[in-house]
């Protein structure tokens, strides 16, 4: 046998969760009473958009339940089979490239940038504590604090939504930004970035505030208040 099943006690749990929810579908069938109020479920489209969803998480749970250890190779395939330590799931094996690309820290989900400040040799020679780029996570980016935003919806548009209709969200750096921003805001202020400034500079009045060290943010930001429109 190529692998040894192994159960853990969490294991055990989902299956037994699993074997209370077919035993449920199979009372509420032989039932008029309560099959007949999920047949209305059955014929919402809200309803079935979140029998997808929670079916995902069911299959990549029960995926992730199925553990087991590789056995392992054996000069001259002879003797008693001997099995690796580490414990792996079936999802593991499915998402085996993922495992092979690790990151020296934990950051935020689309990220490009590390979670913690590091020490950080520029170009010209001189060092700086900032946070760095990570090592797989937008690799393919060469500027994330412009195109990141452009590169998830680029890829994700088109899969959201059916015909007729189309759902949008605000996501990315640009979005994580100004959310920031409203944050560090104090009662009645309005801050505002460089960028935001270069646009309206000729129509409202501000003062600078300086630069703020913003959780997601690689750089310190340049921000500036709002003060009002000019005469």
């Amino acid at each position: 046998m190529p692998f040894q099943p192994v159960i853990l006690w969490t294991d055990r749990l989902v299956f037994l969760l699993v074997a209370v929810i077919i035993v449920a579908v199979w009372y509420i069938r032989a039932r008029v009473h309560l099959r007949t109020p999920w047949r209305k479920v059955g014929r919402s489209r809200y309803g079935m958009c979140s029998l997808v969803v929670l079916s995902v998480f069911v299959v990549i749970g029960l995926l992730d339940s199925l553990h087991y250890r590789p056995r392992l190779d054996q000069p001259g395939g002879k003797g008693p089979a001997n099995f690796a330590v580490d414990v792996r799931s079936v999802f593991d094996v499915l998402v085996d490239p993922l495992g092979k690309r690790p990151e020296r820290t934990y950051s935020a989900p689309l990220a490009a940038y590390a979670y913690a400040k590091e020490t950080i040799e520029r170009p010209d020679g001189t060092q700086a504590r900032e946070f760095p780029r990570l090592k797989f996570g937008g690799m393919h980016l060469k500027d994330p604090d412009n195109d990141l935003t452009y590169d998830v919806v680029r890829r994700t548009i088109g899969a959201v939504g059916f015909e007729g209709r189309w759902d949008y969200g605000a996501i990315g750096n640009v979005t994580n930004l100004a959310a920031r921003l409203c944050g560090e805001a104090r009662p009645g202020q309005i801050l505002i970035a460089q960028r935001v400034l270069a646009s309206v500079e000729e129509l409202v009045e501000v003062e600078a505030v300086g630069e703020l060290e913003l959780k997601g943010m690689s750089k310190a930001v340049s921000a500036f208040n709002l003060v009002g429109l000019k005469a």
